[in-house]
């Protein structure tokens, strides 16, 4: 049997794998298919997954709707607020420029600026959730920002508009997820996730609509 913490870091490496190829995977969708096209296509086929997750989860909540953490698993008025605005502003409006930094920037120089999201959490918590920054946090924030710069610093073809929306959507899940991360302490993380990805879909259906009816785009499916 595996320790829990070989498991742990097995899944985290799994995660960073899939999360690393998303880039590469959207950059060749892109070309098919309009960008809130495919963040609804995303967004629509996560909440499906999410909840059949969730639903086979719930086997081994209590009986007074917390699971096995004692984290509440029904989310409430107050929960709510903060549902929708990671929704709306975390996943449907700050992964949709995301996307569209991936279109124009590149994958791979999107998800290098994308992986400054911790090093931007960590600075906005300091005045924000009154946070402290000990040592090891800082040495970790500056290897991060110097490694980014030398590669950035390399030269290439830079696509500023590109750059500029793959930083704007760094800042702003930055954000959403500081200021919604006190008061979704106490809710179980799965149904706080399929819960806002959910709402993120019905943006992203919107989004979608407008994006279709402003540029004409289509969708483009070789046989």
């Amino acid at each position: 049997m595996l320790k829990k913490n070989t498991v742990a870091y097995l899944g985290l490496i799994f995660v960073f794998v899939l999360w690393g190829s998303l880039y590469v995977v959207s950059s060749v969708v892109l070309q098919y298919m309009p960008t809130f096209a495919v963040m609804f296509c995303r967004f629509t086929i996560a909440f499906a997954a999410l909840s059949i997750i969730v639903k086979t989860g719930s086997r081994k909540w209590n009986a007074d709707e917390t699971d096995e953490q004692g984290r509440s698993t029904r989310i409430d008025g107050q929960g709510w607020k903060y549902v929708i605005l990671m929704g709306v502003f975390g996943y449907a409006i700050g992964v949709g420029i995301q996307l569209m930094g991936t279109k124009y920037a590149g994958s791979s120089m999107a998800s290098l600026i994308n992986s400054l999201c911790p090093v931007t959490i960590s600075l906005m918590a300091v005045p924000i959730l009154h946070e402290k920054l000990t040592g090891s946090k800082i040495i970790g924030i500056l290897l991060a920002v110097f490694g980014v710069y030398l590669i950035l610093g390399t030269g290439g073809n830079i696509n500023l508009p590109g750059i500029l929306m793959s930083i704007a959507s760094v800042l702003l899940w930055s954000l959403v997820s500081v200021l919604t991360r006190q008061g979704l302490a106490k809710y179980n993380p799965l149904v706080i996730t399929r819960n806002a990805i959910g709402v993120a879909a019905v943006c992203e259906f919107i989004f979608a609509l407008i994006e279709h009816a402003v540029t004409h785009s289509t969708i483009h499916i070789n046989g």
